[in-house]
C-alpha cells in the first residue's frame, strides 16, 4: 500500500496515531470508487466525509435496531473476508443520509 508508506506490518494491527493522522489528511475530501469484490454493479463514486474507527470497532445499527461492526456486516452479508480488518474505515456518501455508510479502507480506490 503506497498510502503514507505504510509497511506490510501496518496493515495487519491498528495505526499509531501518527499514521492515523497522515491517513486522514491524505484522504479527507478525496473521491473514492467504492465497489464490493466481483460486483462491478456496486461501484459507487463517493466523497471521503471522515475518517472512523476500523471495522473491527466501528458499530452501527442496522434497520432491524441490531448493532453489528463493519467487519461483522461485510462477512455476513456481503460475504466477503477482510484482509485488513484493522484497517480504519472510511465515512463516505451523503451526510444527510440517516444512516451514514462506513467502508472499510481496503475496499475503495482513490479516484485520480
Amino acid at each position: 500500500m503506497e498510502i503514507c508508506n505504510l509497511s506490510s506490518e501496518d496493515l495487519h494491527r491498528e495505526l499509531s496515531k501518527e499514521r492515523k493522522r497522515d491517513f486522514m489528511n491524505y484522504i479527507l475530501g478525496l473521491n473514492v470508487d467504492y465497489m464490493l469484490p466481483n460486483v462491478p454493479t456496486s461501484k459507487r463514486t463517493c466523497k471521503v466525509n471522515r475518517v472512523v474507527e476500523n471495522a473491527v470497532k466501528q458499530m452501527f445499527e442496522l434497520d432491524s435496531g441490531r448493532s453489528i461492526s463493519v467487519a461483522e456486516y461485510i462477512a455476513q452479508e456481503k460475504k466477503i473476508r477482510l484482509s485488513y480488518p484493522h484497517l480504519l474505515c472510511l465515512h463516505v456518501g451523503s451526510l444527510n443520509r440517516c444512516s451514514p455508510i462506513y467502508a472499510p479502507a481496503e475496499l475503495p480506490q482513490v479516484e485520480r
